[in-house]
């Protein structure tokens, strides 16, 4: 029998830090650029947000869908499309409101994840890899709403 993998893998690591990095970017520059860097890196960070948001919905399909899934797989069924709803639906709203829309589902994606973990789906060490970067993607997504 072997062990759970509690490490996070490197590759994993890496390939996180460099999806955040746009995220700290686009934020810092709309936050210290004045026009048109400033708007263009608002729209930039708004469509990254929601392809992202997209993405971490996914992750939930491929809990679902692996050989090893014990749980029934609706809920992560549902876990992995609503991020993309709600993502394409916050770049429907007002700008402000929509950072805020998307703050609050990478939130609630990070919720799906230790779930996941807690049911034995998502592999022990992804909570650690997803609540820092959580909080980065929260941090530079309402600090760019806030942007003046």
């Amino acid at each position: 029998m072997s062990q759970p993998q509690t490490k996070i893998p490197p590759l994993a690591l890496g390939l996180t830090a460099a999806g955040a990095a746009p995220f700290v970017g686009l934020a810092s520059i709309a936050l210290i650029a004045g026009p048109p860097w400033q708007a263009q890196s608002l729209d930039a960070l708004m469509s990254y947000a929601a392809v992202i948001l997209s993405f971490m919905g996914a992750v939930h399909w491929g809990f679902a869908l692996a050989p090893s899934a014990t749980t029934e797989p609706s809920a992560s069924l549902l876990a992995g499309v609503v991020p993309a709803l709600v993502g394409w639906g916050a770049t429907l709203l007002p700008e402000s409101l929509g950072f805020i829309v998307l703050a609050l589902a990478f939130v609630a994606v990070l919720g799906f994840d230790h779930t996941a973990i807690r049911n034995g789906t998502a592999p022990a060490w992804y909570g650690r890899l997803r609540l820092p970067v959580t909080l980065v993607v929260v941090i530079s997504l309402l600090g760019a709403g806030l942007s003046p």
